[in-house]
């Protein structure tokens, strides 16, 4: 049942990543190699069998996906990757792989320190960080980390939600009114609010598994 369920959330996998790898340490560092690998196989023949309709129903479905995607317009998405690249041209794409690079370190760490589901809602949160592709309607994967955080805190950091929340609301609403307003200009949101859970999260009292 993990295998399909993990299967089905890769069905976006650029919002996956970081939780595959996250999930691939964990199983290595508690029961092995061996058992990481495992894993990945069930997942590939649940990734499989869950495309089986698709063969079915329409067999030539992946190259006609690739062509589909080739023909799609340019879209300036909400990321890092889009707005590095659009502020700092040549060099945007090398701040880009440094910080993909220091998300990726900063993940590996989280699942060392924290339990995995604490670190799975982590993991999930910085995706966006991560991915140039990536859409404001796909940070959904904030709300998780968002929720998990808010249920544990104390009526203080519930109120300093409540205000981070409140005022991105505001700004978010207020470009959306703006005319000639693009999904791009929400590309801040998931620096925010990660900022605003790792502002609330009181580390101290987390329970520290120490994989390794």
């Amino acid at each position: 049942m993990t295998s399909i369920l993990i299967a089905l959330a890769l069905s976006k996998p650029h919002l996956g990543l970081l939780a595959m790898l996250g999930l691939s340490y964990y199983e290595a560092a508690r029961c092995g190699l061996r058992t990481m690998f495992i894993l990945w196989a069930r997942i590939g023949v649940a990734c499989l069998v869950l495309c089986i309709p698709l063969f079915i129903a329409y067999p030539n479905w992946i190259p006609d996906m690739l062509a589909a995607m080739g023909k799609n317009p340019p879209w300036a998405y909400p990321s890092i990757f889009v707005f590095f690249r659009k502020t700092l041209y040549g060099w945007g794409t090398l701040l880009w792989i440094l910080t993909t690079l220091l998300v990726v370190a900063f993940n590996f760490r989280l699942w060392k320190k924290l339990p995995m589901k604490t670190a799975l809602y982590w993991s999930l949160a910085l995706a966006p960080l991560t991915t140039p592709y990536v859409g404001s309607w796909d940070f959904v994967v904030l709300l998780p980390l968002l929720i998990f955080t808010y249920a544990n805190a104390d009526w203080k950091r519930k109120m300093f939600i409540w205000v981070a929340y409140v005022i991105a609301w505001g700004i978010m609403a207020r470009i959306q009114m703006m005319p000639g307003s693009l999904n791009y200009y929400f590309w801040w949101v998931p620096l925010w609010f990660i900022g605003a859970a790792a502002l609330v999260t009181d580390w101290k009292k987390i329970p520290d598994q120490r994989l390794l």
